[in-house]
């Protein structure tokens, strides 16, 4: 005997045939009637499943992200970055970094980590293990040109064993970034912002990080360098501030 289908369609039919008294009682109008009828139920069955599922997934996810700490959520959205330096282990290279947002109306948190066990270079001073560890963060408002407010306020700093961090500093306001002169030889670092981190180089030789000509007063440099500066704690453009703010 043959059956209707119960296979869902691909399509939701709002248009089913109102039947007239002058209309013929075919059998091939009725089941016509009744296929579409079934059709409808099994194309809004399929979809319940559908969105049942879909929405478990969510109700587990967001269970999840409950669950995440900041620290993985900012991991997840990539404002965590694992860098290494290369070049020679005497040598502290510049890493300029750029941020999303360069407007003064809130200040950026900017972190930079090492932890003991992680890949380092030999230097002296190590832990016995081989390795080094390092600690800072800043609050800092890098908008580029003393007019707008630029700064960048040390919350603490610290290292353990051998000096991984060299210096730190903002430009005069022709480069919209902060600078770090990290240690290298195979060195690797974590680096951490709670804005968007649109840019993130490392040099290994001198070089201008703006579009001015070198011979513009504009023109910001940068090059490895071999000895210690402010330890992540100096010169900040227009501001300086020597030491760790409680």
């Amino acid at each position: 005997m043959p059956t209707f289908s119960t296979l869902p369609p691909d399509t939701f039919d709002d248009k089913i045939q109102i039947l007239n008294p002058t209309d013929s009682n075919s059998n091939v109008n009725f089941n016509n009637i009744f296929q579409k009828v079934i059709n409808n139920e099994a194309y809004l069955l399929s979809n319940i499943e559908q969105l049942t599922s879909k929405v478990n997934q969510l109700t587990a996810e967001n269970a999840t992200l409950k669950k995440r700490t900041v620290r993985e959520a900012m991991k997840t959205r990539g404002l965590v970055r694992t860098i290494e330096i290369a070049g020679a282990a005497d040598t502290y290279y510049p890493v300029a970094v750029t941020m999303g947002s360069t407007e003064n109306y809130r200040a950026v948190r900017f972190g930079l980590g090492k932890h003991l066990g992680s890949k380092t270079a030999s230097y002296a001073g190590n832990h016995s293990n081989g390795t080094s560890s390092c600690s800072y963060e800043w609050l800092l408002s890098a908008g580029g040109w003393d007019g707008n407010c630029r700064f960048l306020r040390t919350l603490y700093g610290a290292y353990g064993y051998a000096p991984l961090l060299s210096h730190i500093e903002m430009s005069g306001g022709s480069f919209t970034g902060i600078v770090l002169w990290l240690r290298g030889g195979g060195t690797s670092y974590v680096l951490s912002c709670d804005d968007t981190i649109n840019s993130l180089n490392i040099y290994y030789s001198r070089t201008n990080l703006t579009s001015y000509d070198a011979s513009s007063s504009y023109a910001y440099f940068v090059e490895p360098r071999n000895a210690i500066g402010n330890g992540g704690l100096g010169t900040y453009g227009t501001m300086s501030i020597n030491g760790i703010v409680p």
